[in-house]
């Protein structure tokens, strides 16, 4: 912030941070469960697919084969700043 905030001001600077470090976390989260391709190098993936897939919003994901590319079910993960689909994922649906 910058001289002259009020206390409002603060706290939304506060919150905006808070946002931050939470966004950091959940990136964090998914980057550890990356699996390795098999030369040991990580595959090159962009993390809206995941928030894109953990909302059901499987329309706007480009690689429709995310979750192929973690170790965990992504759906598992705390992906606090995003709504949880609730239905069965159609990657999911023919297994």
């Amino acid at each position: 912030f910058s001289e002259g905030c009020t206390e409002i001001c603060r706290q939304e600077f506060i919150k905006t941070l808070e946002y931050i470090r939470e966004r950091y976390r959940i990136l964090i989260e998914i980057y550890k469960h990356l699996k390795k391709n098999e030369d040991g190098s990580f595959p090159k993936f962009d993390p809206d697919d995941v928030f894109f897939y953990y909302e059901g919003r499987d329309d706007e994901i480009q690689d429709k084969n995310i979750q192929d590319l973690f170790d965990v079910d992504i759906l598992s993960l705390n992906i606090s700043q995003f709504k949880k689909r609730t239905d069965i994922p159609k990657s999911v649906e023919g297994k």
